[in-house]
């Protein structure tokens, strides 16, 4: 194993903190915070990422076709565009909450 892999004395990967079942006081926290990210942020229906990949997708084949064009009538060198340009640019598009794109 690679030296600069080791982990430090005592650590040991994949280990349980408790491998006891919860009390009673645990599940009543689960379900409380559960409650509330349903009523606060719910997280978006397959639909909804379905629909906010495809628009992703549209907007970053717009973005490489603009800077195409842009490239070809100022007579630069042929910009390679193969990432996405639209995570860089809009990093909360990718925020996944009910009813937003």
């Amino acid at each position: 194993m690679d030296a600069s892999l080791a982990l430090p004395p005592g650590v040991r990967p994949n280990v349980p903190v408790s491998t006891s079942s919860p009390n009673e006081r645990e599940v009543a926290s689960t379900d409380r915070l559960v409650k509330y990210l349903d009523e606060h942020a719910p997280l978006e229906s397959r639909e909804e990422t379905a629909r906010r990949e495809i628009v992703l997708s549209q907007l970053t084949q717009l973005i490489r076709e603009w800077v195409r064009e842009q490239c070809q009538l100022k007579r630069l060198p042929r910009v390679r565009t193969s990432h996405s340009a639209v995570p860089a640019a809009c990093p909360h598009l990718h925020v996944r909450l009910a009813g937003r794109v």
